[in-house]
């Protein structure tokens, strides 16, 4: 197995400082408590893991393979296409798998090489052959942002490359009684918990989407075989707006709106 390092995990080793740029953060709040939880052994392990990983010709990171360090947010085409760009630079790499996004989304590269982009159904096993190049944001484990609070995880099956993203419940009622027992974090931290998105207006979140509002973009290439719901109900988009690979077959959202904002599943299976 292979534990990778995420910026959660790098704010518990060095919590920022008044002053810093990241003290203004959401993940700042609990990081000093956390970082005080921490022997100086577990702060060590977590200090020593990687920022990305290559296992068996598949690429994992934590936020992208595209400058993991500054923590990108792979909720975009072009976002998702700089990290594919990135990963396949290393030979043999067609498959990447992030989190961060706390969302669950799979990029495939197609035939003009933009990316298209869908969201899976729990539990519907997605042909992801190599040599296609496919990203993968594979969501939380324990705080979703899609509306449903179930734990997000994902499953490879290299023999057949067969990639199944499933949804399972946790008690995060107990999950949102330890936050509030600490008394060092806002209560928000609990509250999103069983609605599985931010309860409250986070303000670096905010900032970022207004700075970088979602453009769909690249809407050429195949589409995976399933997952797939077959209307389109964004205003003023119908089959004839769209390339012939699409036409019946995706449901566009809009663009100015994070993808938080989304309902969700936007796609089923056949």
């Amino acid at each position: 197995h292979c534990v990778i390092g995420g910026n959660h995990d790098a704010l518990a080793v060095h919590p920022p400082k008044p002053g810093d740029r990241a003290a203004s953060t959401v993940a700042a709040y609990g990081a000093q408590w956390t970082h005080e939880q921490l022997s100086p052994q577990e702060r060590a392990f977590l200090a020593a893991r990687p920022l990305v990983a290559e296992i068996g010709g598949v690429l994992l990171a934590h936020a992208s393979a595209d400058t993991p360090e500054r923590w990108p947010y792979l909720d975009n085409e072009t976002a998702a296409a700089q990290c594919l760009d990135a990963a396949t630079r290393r030979p043999g790499i067609c498959h990447v798998f992030c989190g961060h996004v706390h969302q669950q989304t799979l990029y495939q590269r197609g035939t003009w090489r933009g990316l298209v982009c869908f969201t899976p159904q729990p539990g519907v096993a997605l042909p992801v052959p190599p040599p296609q190049q496919w990203v993968a944001t594979i969501g939380s484990v324990g705080q979703p942002r899609d509306g449903d609070p179930r734990a997000m995880y994902a499953l490879l099956d290299t023999d057949v490359w067969l990639l199944r993203f499933e949804r399972v419940p946790y008690d995060h009622g107990a999950a949102a009684a330890a936050i509030r027992a600490t008394g060092a974090m806002p209560d928000y931290f609990a509250q999103r918990l069983p609605l599985g998105r931010w309860s409250v207006p986070a303000p670096a979140r905010a900032s970022r989407i207004r700075q970088a509002p979602r453009r769909v973009g690249a809407r050429h290439g195949p589409q995976p075989p399933h997952a797939i719901r077959r209307d389109d109900t964004r205003p003023g988009v119908s089959a004839g707006h769209a390339p012939p690979a699409l036409n019946g077959g995706l449901r566009w959202p809009d663009e100015h709106f994070p993808r938080s904002a989304w309902p969700a599943p936007f796609f089923h299976p056949h």
